[in-house]
């Protein structure tokens, strides 16, 4: 992403999100809807690198149009996203817990403190991106 590799981005009217990348590949995913729900033409017969990247690229795309120090509000946050577009990284707490067994919760918060010590100065990392992240990984094969 960083690279200048990432798919152009689009949102239809009724809120489906596509991502369209240099390959010629399409990638969609509708409003509410689980990651592995979405649509990729390519020939993936599991979660493909393409849906993840749809996901990833809005996450980074929202987080670095706020700029730090500026007082504004990331739109990774459920605060930022009220009565905007629907993303799909909106997650909320309730919605982490959710998805993820309770077992699984301390594990995810120290992989979020680790990703943050990681992390180039300047560069924002949202605590949805890690659970997302997290989730991804307890997924079944599909």
């Amino acid at each position: 992403m960083a690279g200048g590799k990432a798919p152009e981005l689009a949102q239809d009217a009724d809120s489906p999100l596509h991502a369209a990348y240099a390959d010629g590949t399409r990638t969609s995913l509708a409003a509410g809807r689980a990651l592995r729900d979405a649509v990729c033409s390519c020939m993936a017969s599991r979660l493909c690198c393409h849906r993840i990247l749809l996901v990833l690229v809005l996450t980074c795309r929202d987080v670095a149009s706020v700029e730090e120090g500026s007082g504004q509000t990331p739109v990774t946050t459920p605060e930022g996203l009220a009565g905007g577009p629907w993303s799909p990284a909106d997650f909320d707490d309730a919605a982490r817990q959710a998805a993820l067994r309770p077992a699984t919760l301390p594990d995810a918060l120290k992989r979020y403190r680790i990703a943050q010590r990681q992390v180039p100065a300047g560069r924002l990392v949202s605590e949805q991106s890690i659970a997302f992240v997290t989730k991804l990984r307890r997924l079944p094969a599909m």
